[in-house]
């Protein structure tokens, strides 16, 4: 990882709350490396467009900064639309995230939650989160099957 990225996620890394992200199962990973794919994405395609890397890659990290335990509807179209909230509640309770981070991981699952980024970054961070979760879910099944190690 370049050493930008770690400057820049650190803090967010090494938090005991974020490192139980990887006991908590997502699209046949863990919801750590989810979201340090997302991130990295993020980060490597704001800062080669001239965008806002830093908060981009911080909201990226933080999206789906959750446990399953602290939603309501833990499964199904109640988690889609429940979570970016909690991520972003537990986000303010850890870091210092401002308004438009804020907005950035509350808009991450449009069009399910029909809330649009308000930002370029927020349209990465959507469609990199999109992407990521593809990739993640289509090696799983390819795994279950026995066609990729």
């Amino acid at each position: 990882m370049e050493e930008k990225f770690i400057d820049i996620t650190s803090d967010i890394l090494k938090n005991k709350k974020f490192q139980m992200l990887k006991l908590e199962s997502h699209h046949g990973d863990n919801r750590y490396n989810h979201s340090l794919r997302v991130a990295l994405e993020t980060y490597n395609y704001t800062k080669n467009h001239s965008m806002d890397y830093k908060r981009a890659t911080r909201a990226a990290l933080l999206h789906d900064f959750f446990l399953r335990k602290e939603l309501e509807n833990p499964y199904g179209k109640g988690e889609l639309i429940e979570h970016p909230k909690v991520a972003c509640q537990n986000a303010k309770k850890f870091f210092n995230i401002d308004e438009e981070t804020e907005e950035m991981m509350i808009d991450h699952m449009w069009p399910i939650t029909h809330t649009k980024p308000k930002t370029n970054e927020g349209i990465v961070i959507s469609l990199t989160d999109k992407k990521v979760s593809i990739k993640e879910t289509l090696k799983y099944r390819m795994r279950k099957k026995g066609k990729v190690r």
